[in-house]
């Protein structure tokens, strides 16, 4: 529909059949009227005298006004057209994405709705064979650029996996080391209280060996009574002669363990084969080297 459209509405049309329009009843009609009037009345001057309007004048007439009237409202209407079409492909699809076609940057370059019109007709087959071409090479840039950016995100996620792996194998390192010097403390401790426990057993039974001694002694001490003469001398006498052969024999012992300990070492030798070697002597026969030397086995 444009302003120089003969037939804008389709209802006005001059070269229409005789049928739908009542152009010929009503110039059948107004003639005979017309006639009547001009015989009946006496002739008027030439400015009062009213000539008959025929059917064809007066649609030629209706039809100059309509198209006036449409020119007029296509005039005032094709500039809003313009902005609603405009408008509405904005709202369709959108300022930013439809933005930079070739279709919008028409449309908003339009100023007639009749430029709509001649704008969105179809693109042509030689822009569509055009933009086939280059789709394909357009997709595989796409595929390059991702490949390469999940290449890249693969790398950066495997060199941070391998450095976590070098801090954790330096860490179980550490660790391990930690637990051998802990190990060998540990080993320390356990043989230095294996020693500590031998000792302790070694002093128990020199303890019980010591104490049925003592419970023997004065036994012992009055059997030497009764051997002793009260006659010759008294019991005073005798008990510092004994004391007297006792001091001489411990100093000889001494020199004699003096001279031992720088060939044989205490420490080397079995306590518990000492012990039995001890109790393998009679209680009457050990003299004061053997006690001396079990003394010293039990301060050790």
């Amino acid at each position: 529909m444009t302003a120089d459209d003969p037939n804008p509405f389709g209802d006005l049309d001059s070269d229409s059949d005789a049928p739908s329009l009542p152009s010929q009843a009503t110039e059948t009609r107004s003639n005979p009227t017309a006639t009547t009037l001009c015989a009946a009345d006496p002739p008027v001057a030439g400015s009062l005298v009213s000539t008959p309007l025929s059917g064809e004048r007066f649609w030629k007439l209706l039809h100059s006004s309509s198209q006036y009237t449409l020119e007029n409202v296509c005039q005032a209407m094709d500039g809003r057209l313009a902005e609603m079409v405009r408008f509405y492909a904005t709202l369709h699809w959108g300022p930013n994405v439809r933005g930079r076609t070739n279709f919008k940057r028409r449309l908003d370059a339009v100023r007639s709705f009749a430029d709509v019109l001649m704008y969105s007709q179809q693109v042509p087959a030689d822009a569509l064979t055009e933009v086939g071409r280059e789709l394909p090479a357009a997709q595989a840039s796409l595929k390059s650029a991702e490949a390469s950016r999940s290449a890249q995100k693969f790398s950066a996620d495997r060199d941070a996996t391998h450095n976590e792996i070098k801090l954790v194998k330096s860490r179980e390192a550490s660790l391990n080391v930690q637990i051998s010097e802990m190990n060998a403390v540990i080993k320390s401790h356990q043989e230095m209280y294996d020693r500590l426990e031998n000792r302790m057993q070694f002093a128990l039974r020199s303890n019980e060996i010591l104490t049925k001694e003592r419970s023997r002694s004065p036994t012992r001490i009055r059997k030497l009574l009764s051997h002793t003469d009260p006659k010759a001398t008294t019991l005073t006498c005798k008990l510092r002669e004994g004391n007297r052969d006792l001091v001489r024999r411990v100093k000889g012992l001494e020199k004699v363990n003096s001279a031992l300990s720088s060939r044989l070492r205490l420490e080397v030798m079995d306590p518990e084969a000492l012990v039995l070697m001890v109790e393998g002597f009679e209680l009457d026969k050990l003299t004061g080297g053997l006690w001396l030397l079990i003394f010293r086995l039990t301060v050790l």
